[in-house]
């Protein structure tokens, strides 16, 4: 339910806290939801998952992740996410 982009080229995933289209430039980046993306990111690390430390970087899925690697992942997004925008931080 969010406007948010997702960007996916082979195991690369890479979304920014903003809405609209996808982010093809650097000036675009910068007007992403640093803020947000902070949240997300301490939300998922208190679910176990840890993401780049900056906003400005990508996600890799790897041949060491299966199936109940990414189910997980996934699951600790989707509650991430809510809680997110339960608290006012989306």
């Amino acid at each position: 339910g969010l406007d948010y982009a997702v960007l996916q080229l082979a195991s690369i995933v890479d979304f920014k806290f903003r809405p609209g289209p996808p982010t093809r430039s650097y000036d675009d980046q910068q007007h992403d939801d640093q803020r947000a993306y902070a949240a997300f990111y301490h939300a998922m690390r208190a679910r176990g998952v840890l993401l780049p430390p900056s906003h400005n970087e990508v996600m890799f899925l790897s041949t060491a992740h299966g199936d109940e690697d990414v189910a997980f992942t996934v699951a600790a997004i989707d509650a991430s996410l809510r809680e997110l925008r339960a608290n006012g931080a989306i």
